[in-house]
């Protein structure tokens, strides 16, 4: 069986709809869980926690006046990354994406910590923190990530299709339904 990236999208106004509730984790100050953001800067173009394929969006984010949409956002619980995701602008080779839309990507969750709900409550509390409803926001998964697509389904993302990839460094891709 192929891993095929899934593409799902939620739009600005099921954001406002499925989002404008707050996601709660009962305790989370006796847990001692805390939200920190990472922005990137000259001297630091992406987290050491993901991969240097952001490095391109870095040189984006630079060249385009610094868009306020390239972060990351990490949930703590006392000193330890629990879990962890990307936040990235509109970039020229992810064809589905326009100006002002936002991509959800790397969402990760400690083994021992899923079933917690903390990518959940990281996810919305990123969204409410960094998304000022431009666009649209879009998720891609692998299809064999069944907790990841389950995550995005739970916040109203509607699959939007399968993502591929053309040849190149700075060829487009496409969603194919």
């Amino acid at each position: 069986m192929i891993d095929e990236i899934y593409v799902f999208r939620l739009s600005k106004n099921d954001f406002i709809r499925n989002l404008s509730t707050n996601e709660k984790i009962p305790d989370a100050d006796k847990k001692g869980i805390k939200i920190e953001e990472w922005n990137p800067s000259l001297f630091m173009p992406y987290p050491l926690y993901v991969s240097s394929k952001y490095l391109l969006i870095w040189a984006w984010w630079v060249w385009h006046n610094k868009n306020i949409h390239y972060s990351s956002a990490i949930l703590k619980c006392g000193d330890k990354k629990v879990s962890h995701l990307m936040i990235t602008p509109y970039f020229p080779t992810w064809s589905f994406m326009e100006r002002g839309d936002i991509q959800i990507k790397d969402v990760y969750t400690l083994k021992e910590y899923r079933g917690n709900r903390f990518a959940k409550y990281l996810l919305t509390a990123a969204l409410k923190n960094k998304y000022n409803g431009a666009g649209s926001i879009w998720y891609l998964t692998r299809s064999s990530n069944f907790g990841s697509i389950a995550l995005c389904k739970s916040l109203g993302f509607h699959f939007a299709g399968r993502y591929k990839k053309k040849y190149g460094i700075f060829s487009k891709g496409i969603i194919e339904k």
